[in-house]
């Protein structure tokens, strides 16, 4: 079973608890796996903090391969930076949380078999 790291650009997290910028459930998915990727806005940076609307936080997602240059270098990435599409919207929690799911990431990014999912890549 292939382990996927979350990462969000410059900042690497290994998520295990609610005190963190970022959670992933389950903690360690496998690359056919579903992922909700949860922010809590009164971490990091807190650029996020007291957004509104609420209904109005996408996200930009992409892939870390094998066949990736670097850490930077996303690959599949479904959507146009700066765009609202709808597949892209993060749902709200409240208090400053947002929530995004991926069902299946091979399937939802269509990676080739044979290429090998390394890390996760978010932005909201």
């Amino acid at each position: 079973m292939k382990k996927v790291l979350l990462i969000l650009p410059g900042f690497f997290y290994l998520i295990n608890s609610q005190a963190q910028l970022l959670t992933i459930q389950p903690s360690f998915p496998a690359d056919t796996t579903s992922i909700s990727v949860i922010v809590d806005c009164t971490k990091g940076n807190q650029g996020l903090l007291n957004y509104t609307p609420v209904s109005d936080v996408y996200v930009h997602v992409g892939l870390i391969t094998n066949l990736s240059t670097s850490n930077s270098d996303w690959r599949y990435v479904p959507f146009t930076w700066g765009t609202t599409n709808p597949a892209a919207h993060a749902t709200s929690l409240g208090n400053n949380r947002y929530q995004y799911t991926i069902s299946n990431i091979r399937t939802f990014f269509g990676v080739p078999g044979g290429e090998t999912i390394l890390k996760v890549a978010i932005l909201f």
